[in-house]
């Protein structure tokens, strides 16, 4: 999925732990689809540092998240709360965001690249 775009046309921008972050990709996770939430976090990092999605083994999402706790956040979110929850963790110098809405971001800090 392509990345939505900020203010004049810049890529969105938060604010995590005392750091700027900019988003460099984005997929969305569908529980009803039959896609696992796994796939989907590698899929958008995979997006975010321009390789397939083969070449991300290490470190292992593992290392840095209960997915399956993650998961069921977006599988009991309902109405209003669809979108307002969230969940961030660091894994390898990004950011992830996975939202209640099913949304999966990757940011970097300003002024990295990757």
């Amino acid at each position: 999925m392509a990345n939505s775009n900020g203010p004049r046309g810049r890529p969105p921008r938060i604010r995590w732990r005392g750091r700027d972050w900019t988003q460099t990709a984005q997929r969305q996770f569908d529980p009803t689809a039959g896609s696992d939430l796994t796939s989907v976090i590698v899929l958008a990092i995979a997006d975010a540092d321009g390789v397939p999605p083969h070449q991300i083994t290490e470190p292992t999402l593992f290392e840095y998240v209960d997915v399956e706790a993650v998961s069921r956040l977006v599988e009991n979110a309902s109405g209003t709360d669809a979108g307002t929850d969230s969940v961030r963790f660091g894994y390898d110098g990004s950011l992830i965001e996975v939202r209640a809405d099913g949304h999966v971001s990757v940011f970097v800090p300003v002024g990295d690249t990757k």
